[in-house]
């Protein structure tokens, strides 16, 4: 099983753009030869022991720099993905996803159509649709709304 989760790893991220890619690239070439950041010696992770390997990732999951802990938990996750996805999991967990898809895809049409058979209130203008004053007529002492009554109180002088 693992041969096929890390297929279907690859096969992932052979989908994304390049400078994903790129990105992933350098964060693997980081694990293999993290010993210096992780102050566990200049030998590569895939030469290390079982329980050395171990403790370099466990100390680049426990960095102090969060750039670095979250390289672990971002090859983590595109491996979890892939093996929660797998249909041999998902019943071995007891949440076969492919039995339940079709009655959500039917669930999901009959709220469409309920939702389009619905009469919905008008929607209301944004805020500032009406209204709306270009800066020199914000600007201009000619009020056009002013009472003819009102006294400017510029013109008090």
């Amino acid at each position: 099983m693992a041969e096929d989760v890390l297929d279907g790893v690859e096969d992932m991220i052979r989908k994304y753009p390049p400078i994903v890619r790129f990105g992933i690239g350098m964060m693997l070439l980081l694990v293999e030869l993290g010993g210096p950041i992780t102050m566990t010696g200049l030998v590569p992770l895939s030469f290390l022991s079982h329980e050395a390997g171990t403790r370099r990732l466990e100390k680049l999951a426990n960095h102090r720099f969060a750039l670095v802990r979250n390289i672990p938990k971002f090859l983590k996750i595109l491996v979890c993905f892939n093996a929660y996805s797998r249909r041999d999991v998902e019943q071995y967990l007891g949440a076969d996803r492919r039995v339940w898809r079709p009655n959500r895809l039917a669930f999901r049409e009959k709220l469409v159509q309920l939702d389009a058979a619905r009469n919905l209130p008008p929607v209301p203008l944004a805020l500032g649709s009406e209204g709306v004053a270009t800066p020199e007529e914000y600007l201009s002492r000619d009020k056009p709304d002013q009472d003819a009554d009102a006294v400017d109180p510029r013109d008090m002088s």
